[in-house]
């Protein structure tokens, strides 16, 4: 088992807070994540820009930043053409920068109760946002400009990451459940059952039982039963499950390393500690039950 920073816990804090942050962007303004990244960037460049590069700024696929596109242009929201550029040129309209603001209220009022269970010292001291936007994102490139937002700036930081996380996955074969769900039975030991991961992960149990199947079909999990009910199973990872969560650990552990802070090992044990309280207060808003 790991001692470092890049963790189950870490990785189950990042995509955490992606979740709570998507949730209420569309539960109130009705927004993705992608559409919203694009107002954001479009609400601060009045210039507007073209759907390549803003796809590259976003690490985001051309596909999806024209299927975004297309449906705000739909609402009124983006707009296209205009001064002289060309067809696909994208802006913002007046009614998309009203909203572009109110989802900057809905996201930092996101980002506020996430972050409030943390201790006022962890609070100072893991200013994710700035430090992993800046060493994780392509030539430094900030899609905010002239001002720093710390909320938007964490979201975009944890979408790269999860980025580089899900880039990963794909080379070693697996869905980013699957990634999670190995490593967190290497982190208990090499044994778990799926009522333990489901909780530790704050994924549904069903989205463990997929996992699973995968992982199962792959060889790289065995399941026994070791008591007399045989409602009760053991994860348990197999020779080539090892193997294969030792290749994905070096992969893991470059993206946490220059992603997160290149830094003294103090410093990352307080990002690690903060993940750990983060995931905690996570599982007992959940009643201390498996979600």
């Amino acid at each position: 088992m790991t001692e470092l920073f890049t963790t189950s816990d870490l990785m189950t804090y990042v995509l955490a807070y992606i979740g709570q942050a998507s949730f209420a962007l569309r539960d109130e303004c009705g927004l993705g994540l992608l559409e919203y990244r694009m107002f954001a960037y479009l609400a601060d460049h009045v210039d507007g820009i073209d759907p390549s590069p803003l796809a590259r700024i976003l690490q985001a696929s051309p596909a999806s930043i024209t299927i975004a596109a297309n449906k705000l242009a739909d609402k009124g929201l983006v707009s296209r053409g205009g001064n002289g550029t060309s067809p696909r040129h994208l802006g913002i309209t007046k009614t998309g920068v009203d909203i572009s603001r109110d989802a900057d209220i809905v996201l930092a009022s996101a980002h506020e109760r996430y972050f409030s269970p943390l201790p006022p010292h962890l609070k100072a001291t893991i200013d994710i946002g700035s430090i992993v936007t800046n060493q994780a994102t392509p030539e430094n490139v900030r899609i905010r400009d002239g001002h720093f937002f710390s909320a938007f700036e964490t979201l975009h930081a944890f979408l790269t990451v999860e980025h580089f996380l899900t880039s990963s996955t794909y080379e070693c074969g697996l869905s980013l459940s699957q990634f999670r769900v190995l490593f967190e039975i290497d982190r208990q030991g090499g044994t778990s059952r799926p009522g333990t991961l489901s909780h530790a992960l704050l994924l549904a149990p069903a989205s463990i039982a997929h996992a699973l199947r995968g992982l199962e079909a792959a060889g790289y999990v065995i399941r026994t039963r070791p008591g007399a009910d045989r409602r009760v199973s053991e994860i348990s990872l197999t020779p080539a499950g090892r193997e294969l969560y030792a290749r994905a650990l070096q992969g893991v552990e470059g993206v946490f390393t220059t992603g997160i802070r290149e830094s003294t090992r103090r410093e990352r044990d307080v990002y690690k500690d903060a993940a750990m309280i983060m995931v905690s207060s996570l599982q007992k808003e959940r009643g201390g039950v498996n979600p």
